[in-house]
């Protein structure tokens, strides 16, 4: 999710109550079908967890959701030569620069997974914590062309580049499950 801070307040021994804010950009290269993309992602999120402690140690269960207002991504790919897009291939003129726009579909999504450390434990000082989980959410893609193939009388480039967003879409349903990794330091006062 990037890098964040987060509160936690402990209700009981065995249960705590965890929000923050993350903040995270990447670029990442993402080939569909003939076509490499360029994709800048944004993340923004504000996760609220609660974190279930089974013994009462430092080894926990969360569940909970992630709020993310501006979790986007940009995508842009600009092909030097005939390229299919689509069922046609075409050539770059009629192509031109491929741009689209990658959006979480909705603002909430639930989030599961487990870690270690209790940052709220009556014993620590400083905790290293552990979270590994998933977010499970769904995107929506939208495409669009700059090339000669956006104006030309048959709507052949038009229907194919429908079909290419459609292709994108298929491919980020596959990812509806997104991993999430984080490594924390804890201070108790």
């Amino acid at each position: 999710p990037g890098i964040g801070a987060e509160l936690a307040f402990g209700v009981t021994r065995f249960v705590n109550l965890r929000s923050g804010f993350n903040y995270g950009t990447f670029t990442w290269s993402m080939g569909t079908g003939d076509v490499d993309y360029d994709m800048d992602v944004d993340m923004v999120s504000i996760p609220l967890l609660v974190d279930v402690y089974p013994g009462g140690g430092h080894f926990r269960i969360s569940g909970g959701v992630y709020i993310q207002p501006g979790t986007e991504a940009a995508i842009d790919a600009t092909p030097t030569e005939a390229t299919q897009i689509g069922e046609h291939t075409y050539n770059p003129d009629t192509i031109g620069t491929l741009r689209g726009d990658i959006e979480v579909d909705g603002v909430v999504a639930p989030y599961l997974g487990i870690g270690f450390g209790n940052p709220v434990a009556e014993d620590q000082l400083l905790t290293f914590t552990l979270d590994i989980g998933v977010i499970f959410q769904a995107y929506d893609v939208s495409l669009t062309s700059d090339g000669a193939g956006m104006t030309a009388k048959l709507d052949t480039f038009r229907e194919d580049l429908k079909k290419e967003e459609a292709n994108i879409q298929k491919d980020l349903d596959d990812l509806k499950i997104f991993p999430v990794l984080t490594l924390g330091i804890a201070w108790h006062f």
